[in-house]
């Protein structure tokens, strides 16, 4: 069984969560742990960023701090990018993780209308 985020998934109320990757059920986990693992390197690293990635004008006069205001607002694009890979990083976890309690869900459901519980 397979799914994209929803596809092959047991359903559940509400919207769907889809991550855009395709896993086959038996991956979830390894994925999960996988994505997971990037997602705490790359946290600490784009909080910090910030500071990081700030240009600090070398003196106080107007050419120092024009450069170092047009030196910040070129890297703008950049710390956009990373906090939203990031962000994506993190949905990809949460819809994972979402997804894997939804099996094991559903597998708990099956095991129980197996041994009498119910069906």
């Amino acid at each position: 069984m397979s799914g994209e985020g929803g596809s092959g998934i047991p359903p559940r109320d509400g919207p769907r969560h889809d991550i855009g990757f395709r896993f086959d059920r038996d991956e979830v986990l390894v994925a999960h742990r996988l994505f997971q693992r990037a997602l705490d390197r790359l946290s600490p690293f784009v909080e910090d960023m910030n500071h990081r990635l700030q240009i600090q004008s070398m003196a106080s006069d107007d050419v120092s701090m024009d450069a170092a205001r047009v030196l910040n607002e070129r890297l703008m694009p950049a710390r956009a990018a990373l906090s939203q890979y990031r962000d994506r990083i993190d949905e990809i976890t949460s819809g994972l993780t979402e997804i894997s309690t939804r099996y094991r869900q559903a597998d708990e459901d099956n095991a129980g209308g197996f041994s009498g519980g119910g069906g």
